[in-house]
């Protein structure tokens, strides 16, 4: 699909001069994608990658099946790293209108944790045509935007283009959303998480993406943003 793409700057002039914002970046025919349950999610496209740019809220697999539905504190609690759950934040159906749904790993891979996602990409919870990003896609994101290799392959805060993702001003993140240009148009929205107890936190502070790569068989790679800081948590 051929895209044109745009480079935008604004600018304003007084008595003292010319001023310049800073320079965004748009392309034409970002075409939205809607999802089994009728959830339309915009596009992006950064470098060679096409990205959503707005949280699954989805409820169901794109062949119908239910996300079981784990609405209590003890539910979640006993889920096994293997079983499937999802939620809204608090419970709240504005936090899901605006931030999606918080899904467990295994909800978001849909139990498939046995393949190298890098090779064979995994569908999971995502629409049809679309899949969970690999913790090499993550990679790919974060060097075209800046990071060295270095700072992609360490675990921790690492590179400064966090703020290339984070939707700016302080409607959602907390002040000082630090260095939030959302140049990028990925509006990463501080969801914030559900602690294994079943407890929610961090909203308003961070958020936390799952990827389809597993790190064992109790843990998977994930990235995280946050409102006071321009790194990426791996």
């Amino acid at each position: 699909e051929m895209r044109t793409i745009y480079y935008v700057r604004a600018f304003a002039t007084n008595s003292i001069g010319l001023a310049y914002g800073n320079e965004v970046v748009f392309r034409t025919n970002d075409s939205p994608v809607t999802d089994i349950d009728g959830n339309v999610y915009p596009a992006v496209v950064i470098g060679e990658q096409t990205w959503l740019a707005r949280n699954l809220a989805v409820t169901r697999y794109a062949d119908g099946t239910e996300v079981p539905f784990t609405r209590a504190d003890e539910w979640w609690d006993s889920l096994r790293v293997t079983e499937k759950g999802y939620c809204y934040y608090n419970n709240s159906p504005s936090n899901k209108r605006n931030y999606g749904a918080l899904y467990s790993w295994s909800a978001a891979v849909n139990g498939v944790d046995d393949v190298n996602p890098e090779l064979e990409p995994i569908q999971g919870v995502c629409p049809d045509g679309w899949h969970l990003p690999s913790d090499g896609e993550w990679k790919e994101l974060e060097m075209f935007l800046g990071m060295s290799v270095l700072e992609a392959d360490s675990t921790g805060w690492r590179g400064s283009v966090g703020g290339k993702l984070k939707a700016s001003g302080s409607r959602f993140w907390l002040i000082p959303n630090e260095g939030a240009s959302n140049e990028t148009r990925f509006f990463a929205l501080p969801a914030g998480e559900r602690f294994p107890k079943g407890d929610y936190f961090n909203l308003a502070y961070s958020t936390t993406f799952w990827t389809s790569s597993n790190y064992n068989r109790d843990y998977a790679w994930a990235r995280a943003l946050g409102y006071y800081v321009t790194t990426m948590y791996r």
